[in-house]
């Protein structure tokens, strides 16, 4: 990597290791790299997100790359973020209830969950289920509940 990173999340897609954010030791990072294992080389050429992130969850889902919760430096963090590698983009798909940070994330059955973490506060002991379209924008969403501390997004999709 061309930058050092604490707090990074990391994710493979497409054979590729990707690494989300994080922070040098002085600055909160928004910035990404992808490395390649053919060929050994890592690359910044991947779009950065919409803020700087550390302690944020990743996973993958669909062929896409998912960036759960986090903190800025500021505060911590209750949206998701896709990444498209096609288009070399990110984008807002939904929020959770609760701000998170050091979430652990994983892919299970096709849905997206977001489990523990922290408040900012204090340790949660609560978990998102994000049940996620491959076609789904902010726009898309149907509704929003809660269930037994669980977020439930529905989108046009399922």
């Amino acid at each position: 990597m061309s930058k050092r990173r604490c707090g990074v999340g990391v994710a493979v897609l497409s054979d590729l290791l990707y690494a989300v954010g994080g922070h040098d030791g002085q600055s909160y990072l928004n910035s990404i790299e992808r490395y390649d294992p053919q060929t050994n080389l890592w690359s910044s050429e991947v779009a950065p997100t919409s803020t700087c992130r550390t302690s944020v969850g990743v996973a993958v889902l669909d062929g896409y790359l998912y960036a759960v919760g986090g903190q800025d430096g500021v505060s911590c963090l209750n949206y998701v973020e896709r990444y498209d590698p096609k288009e070399n983009k990110w984008s807002k798909v939904a929020s959770m209830n609760t701000r998170r940070l050091g979430v652990a994330v994983a892919v299970l059955g096709g849905y997206l969950y977001a489990v523990g973490g922290s408040d900012g506060q204090m340790p949660l002991n609560t978990g998102t289920l994000f049940i996620i379209s491959e076609y789904a924008t902010i726009f898309d969403l149907l509704y929003l509940f809660q269930w037994n501390d669980t977020i439930l997004v529905r989108t046009n999709g399922r």
